[in-house]
């Protein structure tokens, strides 16, 4: 009884895994492939950029693409490649933050609260409740009214504004996977509450939840990028594709928007990949939870 019951866990687990990675169509394959190329710019981008992203040369303000500058100067004259290269590193490293401590209190909760139900999970859905009510930006502008500017704190507080989303989705699924009779079968077993959902419901729900925190990361870098914008993220001259965009204003008035281009291209293409693989990702989910 005992191997069938393992069995029909490892099972469920293993096929849940192959369709997450199947049938997200050509679209959700190409946005994965961007996805991949994005987090290694973000690991190698200071590495592999050509000049030093802060050095300025008054004599070069908006100049244009030169050989040894492909994509042309800033308003400081400062290499825009560089910039750019340097900038996926802060612009994705704060949304990825974001995602996994959201990913990782959402999941806690929403695990808690399907397993133990009653007045545990009636508990947990007001606090889920309370926090809906509570815009992300607003309270990343609070916490940096409180903390200072920089990223550690909009990082942190939208975290706490994105967790009852992931909590609520996870949850719904959890509910139903605590109801399977796998689920019943190991209880007969006499294992532990910690053990079934550690080894056998939180990797039947991993699609949901690895769907959700890519989504998470997605809105990350909008709302991040946003701050930044604002002057209330990242600082000068540190690079940030966000900064750089309001950088790239003023460009624009006198007829010079390669900074804002580029800058606000790289957002665009990021954000649109990752939401495609993550929509791709929830569709599966949604399919495999019918």
């Amino acid at each position: 009884m005992s191997a069938n019951a393992e069995a029909l866990g490892t099972v469920s687990h293993r096929r849940r895994r192959l369709h997450a990675i199947r049938g997200i169509g050509v679209i959700g394959n190409v946005a994965a492939v961007v996805v991949v190329i994005l987090v290694v710019l973000a690991v190698i981008g200071p590495l592999i950029a050509p000049h030093d992203p802060n050095e300025v040369s008054f004599s070069a303000t908006y100049g244009g693409p030169t050989a040894g500058h492909p994509l042309g100067f800033d308003g400081t004259g400062r290499d825009l490649l560089s910039r750019l290269l340097v900038g996926a590193r802060s612009s994705l490293l704060g949304p990825l933050i974001v995602a996994l401590l959201a990913t990782l209190l959402g999941t806690t909760i929403a695990l808690a609260a399907a397993w133990f139900g009653g007045r545990f999970d009636a508990f947990m859905s007001m606090v889920l409740d309370i926090l809906f009510a509570i815009p992300g930006l607003l309270l990343a502008i609070l916490a940096v009214a409180v903390f200072g500017r920089g990223l550690t704190a909009p990082a942190i507080a939208l975290a706490v504004a994105y967790t009852p989303y992931t909590a609520r989705l996870v949850r719904s699924v959890s509910i139903a996977e605590v109801s399977s009779p796998y689920i019943a079968s190991l209880l007969v077993q006499g294992l532990s509450s910690l053990t079934i959902c550690r080894r056998h419901l939180f990797p039947n729900v991993r699609p949901t939840v690895v769907a959700q925190a890519i989504l998470s990361f997605s809105f990350a870098t909008i709302d991040l990028a946003a701050l930044s914008y604002l002057g209330l993220g990242v600082q000068p001259p540190s690079a940030n594709w966000g900064l750089m965009v309001s950088e790239g204003q003023q460009g624009i008035v006198q007829g010079h928007d390669a900074v804002a281009l580029w800058a606000g291209g790289a957002l665009v293409v990021s954000v649109l990949a990752i939401n495609v693989l993550g929509s791709r990702l929830m569709d599966r989910a949604e399919e495999r939870g019918r």
